[in-house]
Formats: C-alpha cells, sequence, structure tokens
C-alpha cells in the first residue's frame, strides 16, 4: 500500500468567544492516498470545514487556533512551516474549492484575472501563456464560449458557472489534492448533479486526490471511494463508502443514512435524529452522542469510547463494539 498523500493526527481546533473556549475539532485523524477520493460527512457545525481549513493554515486567528496535532503533506509538516512555504503551497500542490463562489471570487475583477493571478503565482508562464491557459482551464470545466467568460466579471454569471470558474482555478496549478467544502450548497438541484459529475470526472482523469467536505450522504455514494463520518468534533467512523451504506457501525452513522431520502425505499417519511447536538463548551464526560443514542449502555455516558478497528481498515469509536472481539463484527 502507498504512503498517504495526505495524514492528519490528532487535530485540535479551539474556539474562543466572549462567552466560552470550546474545543470544536477534537482529536481527528484522517489519511488520504494519492488518488483517491476521501469524504467527510457529519452536521453543520460538527467541525468538517474547520478540519479542511487547517490542512492549508487558514483557521482564522486569534478566535480560531490549531493547538494540537500534525498535518503532514508528502512527508512535510504542514503546521511547521513558514507563512511564505505554505503560501506556496496553497493553490499549487493543494487547492481549495469553496461552498459560496461569490464570496470567494474579487467582483471587481474579471475572471482572466483571478485565474491568472493563481497561474502567475504559481508558475513561470508570461502573460500571453497565462491567457490561454484561463481559456484552456474554462474549456475543461465545460465552460461554453470560454473567451467571453474569460472577459466576464463574477456577478455577469450564474452560480453554475461561477462554481465552475473555482473549481478552473483549483486546477489551474495541477495540485495533487484538491478540498472542495460543500461545492454544491448554494446550486440547483440539476447544477448540483452537473458540478458533481464533472468533478469526478475531472479528478479520475488527472489522477487528484479529492477530500469531499459534505452533510449530504447521496454526494459521497456517488463521488467518494472512503468516508469519515464526524459528529460534534470527533470522528465516529470511518469505512469504504459500499460498506458503510451496507452496514454502519456507528449509531450515528445509521441515522445518517435512515435520514436520507432513497428511491430504492418506500418510506412514508424521513426519520429524524431526536435531541440535539452538544455544546462543545461544556462537552460531556462519555460519547458526545451518549444523549441521542437508543443503543447507548450504562458507561457510555461517563467515558468516551475507543477506537475499534474492524477489517479492512474500517473502524468505529463506540463501546457496542469495545467489549466484543472487533474481527467478528
Amino acid at each position: 500500500m502507498s504512503a498517504p498523500l495526505i495524514e492528519i493526527e490528532g487535530l485540535r481546533i479551539q474556539i474562543r468567544t466572549r462567552e466560552a473556549t470550546m474545543i470544536a475539532v477534537d482529536g481527528v485523524d484522517l489519511t488520504i492516498a494519492p488518488g483517491e477520493a476521501v469524504g467527510l460527512v457529519g452536521e453543520s457545525g460538527c467541525g468538517k470545514s474547520l478540519t479542511a481549513l487547517s490542512i492549508l493554515r487558514l483557521v482564522p486567528p486569534p478566535a480560531v487556533s490549531i493547538v494540537g496535532g500534525r498535518i503532514s503533506f508528502q512527508g512535510r509538516d504542514l503546521l511547521g512551516l513558514s507563512a511564505s512555504a505554505i503560501q506556496d503551497i496553497r493553490g499549487s500542490d493543494i487547492a481549495m474549492i469553496f461552498q459560496d463562489p461569490m464570496t470567494f471570487m474579487n467582483p471587481v475583477f474579471t475572471v482572466e484575472r483571478q485565474i491568472g493571478e493563481a497561474i502567475r503565482r504559481h508558475t513561470t508562464l508570461n502573460a500571453a501563456a497565462r491567457a490561454r491557459r484561463v481559456r484552456e482551464l474554462l474549456a475543461k470545466v465545460q465552460i461554453p464560449d470560454p473567451e467571453r467568460v474569460a472577459r466576464s466579471y463574477p456577478h455577469e454569471l450564474s452560480g453554475g458557472m461561477r462554481q465552475r470558474v473555482l473549481i478552473a482555478t483549483a486546477l489551474s496549478c495541477e495540485p495533487k489534492l484538491i478540498i472542495a467544502d460543500e461545492p454544491t450548497t448554494a446550486l440547483d438541484v440539476t447544477i448540483q448533479a452537473q458540478i458533481l459529475d464533472l468533478l469526478g470526472e475531472l479528478v479520475e482523469e488527472a489522477g487528484i486526490s479529492l477530500l469531499l467536505i459534505t452533510h449530504d450522504m447521496g454526494v459521497v455514494a456517488g463521488l467518494c471511494e472512503r468516508v469519515y463520518v464526524m459528529y460534534a468534533g470527533r470522528i465516529v467512523e470511518s469505512a469504504d463508502v459500499r460498506r458503510l451504506f451496507a452496514t454502519p457501525r456507528h449509531p450515528y452513522t445509521a441515522g445518517l443514512l435512515r435520514s436520507v431520502l432513497r428511491h430504492d425505499e418506500h418510506r412514508g417519511e424521513l426519520v429524524a435524529l431526536e435531541g440535539n447536538v452538544p455544546d462543545l463548551a461544556n462537552p460531556p464526560a462519555g460519547c458526545r452522542f451518549c444523549a441521542r443514542c437508543a443503543q447507548a449502555l450504562d458507561r457510555c455516558a461517563g467515558q468516551a469510547p475507543p477506537w475499534v478497528a474492524f477489517e479492512g481498515g474500517a473502524g468505529a469509536a463506540c463501546w457496542l463494539y469495545a467489549t466484543q472481539n472487533a474481527g467478528s463484527c
């Protein structure tokens, strides 16, 4: 098995507010192999985006800070790099596609200038070559009339077009890893499907690794090979996609899957998860899902569950398995 392209170990991220200090990401472990598409799923506020932003050291200080753990990319410790060294990696080796294009595109610059700036920063191409590269990228992400779009401003494009421009920007310097943070949230269903198909094709064609951040299990099923499930700042389960959908181990994962409407099932209504996410300023001593779990044991409330490994590299943090023979589960 090849060495991981990126490896996150024991990541801890702290948020400070006027009212409290909390650990919003608590001991996250995650790996991505070269050419692998990995999903990170969970409810809004569980720490998915913070985990992704930490890879490129984009968490906003001083309110948010990385207080523990290690992030290794091709053997380099990203958390130990200087500001200039991490800037060299951003957009070149690791690129990010954000969920709201209008927030992350400059409204007073043309598409050509914005994509071209990334190319200028990380390559030695001259102005004419950069202009050709911009149009090639726009065509690659299936934008009609690349010449016109290159001269356009963000407000002159539709939401789907703007998202394609962000994908083109991410691809501009041929990265080894793309982080896609809810890349279809603001789009209608038809455009969502087109963007996801495009992203999947591009990643497969170029052999790029992908970290997809989403709360949509259907998106993960169609695009990813492996998936990590996150709840209240912690990873509670990981497995390959087929295994996770067929036999979810953690009760939270099972609840997530029951809440997804599937075309091959005939249910009268969706099943909602009862209860609320715990307050991370005052988290429970034991399993953070305990208060919402119908299968909770006595020890779940007082002790955090250990990670239990299963065959095929899967695992779950749950007392239901910690007291059993993990290999037979």
